[in-house]
């Protein structure tokens, strides 16, 4: 399972989290995806080009948009994950690496 954790927005490179399932389900890989939350100016507004993009690419079935999660909670769906991707565009570092790490669960950024 792939995990993305953050706020539906640009700069956090949700976008390219879910391009990198595509990709998977492309070559015959079968992960799942988790996305959680809606935030910021632009969250409704991105998270509706992004159902539209799974929509597209046919990997409806592959992903799960989940509501937010609690912090209690989001430790057990890192652990529970494969891989946490922290594809952001503009963090030098960012705490969502650094709790996965905590985790055990690898985090793959850009």
């Amino acid at each position: 399972m792939l995990l993305f954790v953050g706020r539906l927005q640009a700069l956090k490179g949700v976008d390219l989290a879910l391009e990198t399932l595509i990709e998977l389900r492309a070559r015959d890989a079968t992960p799942c995806w988790r996305l959680s939350g809606t935030s910021g100016p632009d969250g409704r507004s991105t998270l509706a080009q992004l159902h539209r993009r799974v929509e597209e690419a046919g990997v409806i079935e592959h992903v799960s948009f989940v509501a937010p999660q609690s912090h209690q909670l989001l430790s057990t769906w890192m652990r529970a994950s494969d891989v946490v991707l922290v594809p952001s565009r503009s963090e030098s570092f960012g705490l969502v690496a650094l709790e996965s790490s905590a985790c055990g669960t690898p985090g793959r950024g850009e």
